[in-house]
């Protein structure tokens, strides 16, 4: 199981590593790039494109595991030598969120109360409503919650905003899980794929 504190130092001090962090304070620019995360997300399922799915390198070579001109093998039990190594979906842009919210965190130097992400689902019945809601209540939900917490963080209420952050994880989190996804396992593989990007993955910031 992932430890929360531990995972959370790594992603950020990926970001920092990346350029994310340099020059003038960038908090407000993170906050940007966490609902950037859910607008992807709701252009996944705009597109109709599977929870995690893999694009295809080779898309002229006849596939069994592809359907159209997007490689949708998720990889799991055999390997591709077609399959890219960048996941992709509506769910790994949820996790994106997750891993742009722990950088945050870092950059704040939140310490969770929890020890994995597991123990950070609640049992709130009006927050187990939205994990058992479809994509578009989770999406909502996070891009309103994200605004609270940027709302939270400009009045210098750090530790009100960084609980509001650490209840989106827990709900996306929940989410995933009761939709049949193991958050981690997408969580482990995106984060792996992060540390291997380009500096600043190739933008501007």
């Amino acid at each position: 199981m992932i430890n929360i504190n531990e995972f959370i130092q790594e992603v950020h001090e990926n970001a920092v590593a990346h350029g994310f962090w340099e020059g003038k304070e960038k908090t407000n620019m993170l906050f940007c790039l966490i609902h950037s995360e859910w607008s992807e997300a709701l252009e996944e399922i705009r597109q109709e494109h599977p929870m995690i799915w893999h694009e295809c390198k080779e898309a002229t070579i006849p596939c069994e595991s592809r359907s159209c001109d997007k490689c949708f093998y998720r990889g799991n039990s055999k390997e591709c030598s077609f399959m890219l190594d960048k996941p992709e979906g509506f769910a790994v842009e949820m996790i994106d969120g997750i891993i742009r919210i722990c950088d945050l965190l870092g950059h704040v130097g939140y310490e969770s109360r929890f020890e994995t992400f597991d123990d950070l689902i609640s049992d709130d019945p009006d927050l187990e409503f939205i994990g058992k809601s479809d994509e578009f209540a989770l999406i909502s939900f996070c891009h309103e919650s994200t605004v609270l917490a940027h709302t939270e963080m400009l009045a210098k209420k750090n530790m009100n905003s960084c609980i509001t952050l650490e209840c989106i994880i827990s709900i996306i989190w929940m989410w995933l899980k009761l939709h049949g996804i193991i958050p981690e396992e997408v969580l482990l593989e995106k984060h792996e794929y992060n540390k291997k990007r380009p500096y600043k993955h190739g933008k501007a910031f």
